[in-house]
């Protein structure tokens, strides 16, 4: 126990009410509704006995009923239900009901009101004859033994009123209790967990890390409240008209920062018990790539052969005819043209995607649990990573993006163990021969992938300058690997060269500082979004075309989804055709190769179409196509762990960001999802296993000490 912590003492009460209090009314602002509905449906069921034109008014408080505040509809003879759209407002006080414009009889067996779904009142009968009231030249009856209500004209002008605002107010207040009720569970979460860790009990136990001084505590929540802030400007957040903007912004960044203070501290704090080592069972990591290998088959049957865009058919046609270009990687061209040497069709391309990705991501958590993370929590990761529709709907795609994904995802593995071994993982002669392959497949699968292979060669030297031999020799066959490919092979093969980056280079170089009158019109993209005037007459300045081009690719910091021209993102190889109201479902570009869709299980495509979909509709699941919820949350957690194992974990970052950051000049007409995917499925296995990693010595060590805390 650390003595200078047992002088801590408990949050005073004072304070703890005080939080309390904030944080409630924090929550109270941002779960609050919108101000207006989203849609406002009246709905009338009448019979009437001949057909005539109706009309309902609306009008707000202090306000007269106008022409323009109006919906008119036809009554068609006999019984009928007629749907009346109103604005979208809340504060409607009263509704005008005009049944005719001439002398007729109406019953009315039932009004109702629905905003967003949710029916506000639904009256029929005697409760509709007592709320009802003529405004003129109607005469209202309840029609005995029938739950309906009789409307009589007694002139060409009759109506009846609605008093609207007693209804709104109770409804809004009973809404504004729902959301105290939900908001009072978080709050009072987050208050026992902060009066827990700033307790005395806490603090006698916890790790030098915990705050000892005021100073330090205002730090903490410095950092967090900035954090808040800035997740206001990525994540929808849309504030009511109601609640002043700034009010706003301090309740979500309260909300956010607390909802991040509160485990990161605790995760930060804790003690971290050393484990003893366990060594993974034999061909463990084949039995956690089981479930992706078992559901990944699922969609291939499903999308037999497998998914192609106009990259794929270009890449199978170089392979047919054998003659090579570099634009798309030949290298990954080469291995097609390999896989097709068992099988000449596609699905051998899909099924060893297939096999890659889950060989690799079990190999992966073979090397967690090795490193200390308990069994279970590495199998439920295994199922989650089979089981999310984003790897399955990439696996069977052919890309070179997945070949690349695979190769960066193995990248950081072999990190991983250079950080938890301080550098001695590179002593064994396997380790960094693997670790040369990995390189230079990594370079070899996507241009820019020589970017990241310098990368991680430079952190390695810079940061284990110890073990320089074992990185120099990982460079040296990375280097002599791509060299052998780039160079003798593609003689030999007489590959087209072209050089995609320079051209992308170029083409920055002409969009980034540009006199505008020089612009061709086809190379400016006019965006949907309005600014000064002033900025189109200024002669020289940073063209449209750059400013479109980083902020579509600003979907890697980007949690909210991207809006008009911005929203042209490209998440997977599979869209619905249309024909007037059928569709069908396509995950092949049209081609000249004889290759079509022939799935195996149509139901099957159709479910996994209907998935497709909701993942990116619906907000508790689109997560998963943001990449920016993968990067911010490895790297905090990889910071946060880095500064309390005293290991430099933060350098798995850094092939993650040299193959994401570059995007932010490359991208120009639209957000693609797969120029992001290493980092998406880096995420996926990475992230809840690196909750539970812990701290491995060896066992005799424990024998001979004990337990050991850090």
């Amino acid at each position: 126990m650390n003595p200078s912590l047992r002088r801590n003492h408990p949050l005073p009460l004072v304070v703890q009410v005080a939080f309390f209090v904030c944080i409630l009314a924090a929550f109270f602002i941002v779960l609050s509704e919108k101000d207006d509905p989203r849609e406002a449906l009246l709905q009338l069921r009448l019979d009437t006995d001949k057909e005539a034109i109706a009309q309902i008014f609306w009008r707000l408080d202090e306000q007269e009923y106008s022409q323009e505040q109006s919906r008119t509809f036809t009554l068609m003879p006999g019984f009928n239900t007629y749907r009346i759209v109103l604005p979208k407002r809340y504060d409607i006080a009263r509704l005008r009901f005009d049944p005719a414009t001439r002398s007729s009889r109406a019953t009315l067996h039932e009004i109702s009101l629905q905003w967003d779904g949710r029916v506000i009142f639904n009256l029929s009968g005697t409760a509709l004859a007592h709320v009802l009231y003529a405004a003129g030249q109607v005469v209202i009856e309840p029609v005995a033994g029938a739950d309906t209500v009789l409307l009589t004209s007694t002139g060409i002008d009759p109506s009846t009123e609605i008093d609207m605002a007693a209804v709104t107010r109770s409804f809004r207040f009973i809404q504004q209790l729902k959301v105290v009720a939900w908001a009072l569970l978080p709050a009072a979460l987050l208050t026992l967990g902060l009066c827990y860790l700033s307790s005395a009990t806490y603090a006698a136990y916890a790790h030098r890390t915990y705050p000892k001084r005021p100073l330090h505590w205002f730090l903490w929540v410095a950092v967090f409240w900035v954090l808040g802030l800035y997740f206001y400007l990525v994540t929808p957040a849309v504030p009511p008209q109601s609640v002043a903007i700034p009010l706003y912004l301090a309740a979500w960044s309260i909300v956010v920062g607390g909802c991040l203070f509160i485990p990161a501290f605790w995760f930060v704090t804790r003690q971290y018990c050393a484990i003893w080592s366990e060594p993974p069972l034999r061909l463990q990591w084949l039995w956690f790539a089981l479930p992706s290998l078992f559901v990944w088959s699922f969609y291939l049957v499903a999308m037999w052969p497998g998914s192609m865009s106009p990259d794929s058919h270009t890449q199978w046609q170089q392979m047919l005819e054998g003659q090579y270009t570099d634009w798309h990687p030949a290298f990954h061209t080469m291995t097609i043209w390999l896989l097709t040497r068992l099988w000449m069709s596609p699905a051998i391309v899909a099924v060893a995607q297939i096999i890659s990705l889950a060989l690799v991501a079990g190999w992966g958590l073979s090397v967690l649990q090795y490193h200390g993370v308990p069994r279970p929590v590495l199998w439920c990761t295994s199922f989650l990573f089979a089981l999310i529709p984003v790897n399955g709907l990439m696996v069977v795609t052919l890309w070179k993006d997945v070949a690349y994904s695979c190769a960066m995802l193995a990248l950081v593995i072999c990190l991983f163990q250079v950080v938890m071994t301080k550098g001695e993982w590179l002593l064994h002669r396997l380790n960094w021969l693997a670790l040369g392959i990995i390189l230079a497949l990594v370079c070899l699968y996507r241009h820019n992938g020589i970017g990241v292979g310098v990368a991680t060669i430079i952190v390695l030297l810079v940061f284990f300058t110890r073990f320089w031999r074992g990185v120099s020799l990982a460079m040296l066959c990375a280097v002599m690997m791509y060299g052998g490919v780039k160079g003798p092979l593609y003689d030999v093969l007489e590959v087209g060269r072209s050089d995609p980056v320079a051209k992308v280079v170029k083409r920055i170089k002409k969009d980034l500082f540009v006199r505008s009158e020089q612009v061709p019109e086809m190379d400016v993209i006019e965006p949907q979004v309005k600014g000064d005037a002033s900025v189109e007459d200024s002669p020289s300045l940073i063209s449209k075309t750059a400013v479109e081009r980083i902020h579509s690719a600003s979907r890697l910091w980007r949690i909210q989804p991207l809006t008009e021209f911005h929203a042209r993102i490209e998440y997977v190889n599979m869209w619905r055709k249309w024909n007037g109201n059928e569709y069908s479902i396509k995950y092949m570009s049209a081609n000249d190769l004889g290759l079509d869709e022939r799935s195996l299980i149509p139901s099957l495509l159709e479910e996994i179409d209907r998935v497709l979909d909701r993942s990116r509709s619906d907000n508790l699941l689109s997560w998963m196509w943001r990449p920016a919820v993968f990067l911010y949350a490895l790297t905090g957690l990889l910071i946060m762990l880095s500064w309390r194992l005293r290991l430099r974990l933060y350098l798995l970052l850094v092939p993650l960001l040299a193959n994401s950051l570059p995007y932010f000049l490359m991208v120009i007409h639209k957000s693609v999802f797969r120029y992001h995917y290493p980092l998406v499925v880096t995420g996926l296995l990475l992230i809840i296993p690196l909750l539970f990693l812990r701290p491995v010595e060896p066992e005799s060590g424990l024998e001979s000490y004990g337990e050991q805390c850090l």
